[in-house]
């Protein structure tokens, strides 16, 4: 599918996504890094632990939304080949996992708030 295919919204949502794992990474010695490389590419519980930090950090920064919209585009879009939508159903946080941390994340906005 070419990019110029993509909404804007999805695209967003991706490099939200992709940002996050780059966060991530910021925080890890090249040790940590290659580690790291190491377990994504021979555990799948690691997998899903790399790919929700990822979705976290967007979604603490607000991007919550576009990673909704993101997942929701993948899993629902009908010329997306069906290995990889089961891989990201997998591996990856749902729709109405992200929506619970975007939820929980403004509840936790509304508290400090309110302590303040």
């Amino acid at each position: 599918m070419p990019i110029t295919q993509i909404p804007e919204v999805v695209m967003v949502g991706w490099i939200a996504h992709e940002l996050g794992h780059i966060m991530d990474y910021e925080h890890r010695s090249n040790a940590g890094i290659t580690l790291f490389g190491y377990r994504y590419l021979f555990s799948p519980a690691y997998v899903k632990e790399a790919e929700r930090v990822a979705d976290t950090y967007a979604v603490e920064r607000g991007l919550g939304e576009y990673i909704i919209a993101t997942k929701r585009f993948i899993l629902d879009h009908a010329q997306i080949p069906q290995a990889y939508k089961n891989k990201i159903a997998r591996l990856y946080l749902s729709p109405d996992v992200i929506v619970e941390l975007v939820k929980k994340l403004e509840e936790k906005k509304q508290k400090a708030t309110a302590d303040y």
